[in-house]
């Protein structure tokens, strides 16, 4: 991440997708994704943090970081929490379960519940598509639990944060966008634009 992200090697309007299955932790009020070599005992100095990759992605010359996480929100133990608390500013974040939740992976499906309905969902034509992060994230919120019920498994809600909050209406897959979709985001040019900003 250091090398690839020196200098910008997209351009303006596109969209950057980072994405991570495994385990994430808090430690120090900070988030943290777990390598295969992080040592649990000493995460600060072993594992990466949420923050590092967002900052080293916003310095691609994208316009749009679309983070998605696949990782527990809930450690389960007394030594920290599931990742989460740590926002990220200026991109859109994709958690796999709400908070002091886990993420569950399917055997027989042979991946996660969360990351089965994303590959799902972006593959989606049509009416009903979900080219933009709000029906992304509405697509996801109904289908992950609806897999996890049909394989026995406790509940997990997929849980969304845009920053700022005017990037839930940001169109992920520009192919399936409608001229609603354009819309919405000229109404926010424009509202913008009068305030200056």
């Amino acid at each position: 991440m250091n090398k690839q992200f020196e200098e910008p090697l997209l351009e303006s309007g596109d969209n950057l997708w980072f994405f991570f299955s495994g385990h994430g932790q808090i430690s120090d009020n900070r988030d943290y994704l777990l390598l295969s070599d992080t040592d649990p005992g000493d995460v600060e100095y072993t594992a990466l943090p949420v923050s590092y990759v967002t900052e080293r992605l916003r310095r691609s010359g994208a316009d749009n970081v679309i983070l998605v996480l696949d990782a527990c929100r809930n450690q389960g133990t007394k030594a920290g929490e599931g990742i989460g608390k740590d926002r990220q500013k200026g991109v859109v974040t994709i958690y796999s379960c709400s908070p002091n939740e886990k993420a569950y992976e399917i055997e027989s499906l042979q991946q996660g519940s969360f990351t089965y309905s994303l590959l799902e969902a972006l593959r989606i034509q049509g009416e009903g598509n979900c080219a933009t992060v709000e029906r992304l994230d509405q697509y996801l919120r109904h289908r992950v639990p609806e897999i996890n019920r049909q394989y026995k498994k406790e509940l997990q809600t997929p849980y969304t944060i845009a920053e700022p909050v005017s990037k839930h209406h940001l169109i992920l897959l520009p192919q399936y966008a409608t001229l609603r979709d354009i819309e919405t985001l000229k109404k926010y040019a424009y509202r913008a634009e009068v305030q200056r900003k």
